[in-house]
């Protein structure tokens, strides 16, 4: 189940990687055309906006949190024990994944009618916008599972899911 998880925190890193570089590369085209040749790329700023923000907002998320990467704030944790840590933790983590189950399922009932009825984005040019709305309950759907199978695993006392400064302090004397 561990290698499961690896290998998705993996593909989100690489979706959300895929996202920004495309955005990027996109962006600096979309420049260089129109100061070097005025002729800028229709577009750009629905593409960006549309698809490549959302997949940089919502693809990484499991990735994030598979190497600790959000951000805590642990006032009081340092006063408690390992194994509350973990816990504590644990159940930070339940209601993570209730509030992340809520928004894959409410994103899901949203793209789906969104797809029904082929919403689409006027601009430079007429774009598809349904497509990117299923990122958003794929990538908040990811980040729910698998912040469910960590809880799980630290209210084992498992501390390999455990952030670091969760663990209890060796001395080496």
């Amino acid at each position: 189940m561990v290698r499961i998880f690896n290998w998705l925190a993996s593909a989100s890193g690489l979706l959300g990687g895929i996202a920004v570089v495309s955005m990027m590369v996109l962006i600096n085209l979309d420049v260089i055309g129109a100061n070097l040749f005025e002729k800028p790329i229709k577009g750009t700023m629905e593409l960006v906006s549309t698809y490549m923000m959302v997949g940089v907002s919502f693809l990484p998320l499991m990735k994030v949190e598979h190497e600790n990467g959000h951000i805590g704030v642990d006032l009081l944790m340092r006063f408690l024990g390992p194994s509350t840590r973990l816990r504590l933790i644990a159940v930070s983590g339940l209601i993570t994944a209730l509030f992340f189950f809520a928004l894959a399922y409410s994103g899901w009932n949203i793209a789906v009618k969104k797809f029904n009825i082929g919403e689409y984005a006027m601009g430079a040019r007429f774009l598809p916008v349904w497509p990117a709305r299923f990122m958003i309950p794929l990538g908040a759907g990811a980040m729910a599972l698998f912040v469910l199978y960590k809880s799980w695993r630290l209210m084992l006392l498992d501390p390999s899911f455990a952030p670091e400064d969760a663990l209890p302090e060796t001395t080496d004397d």
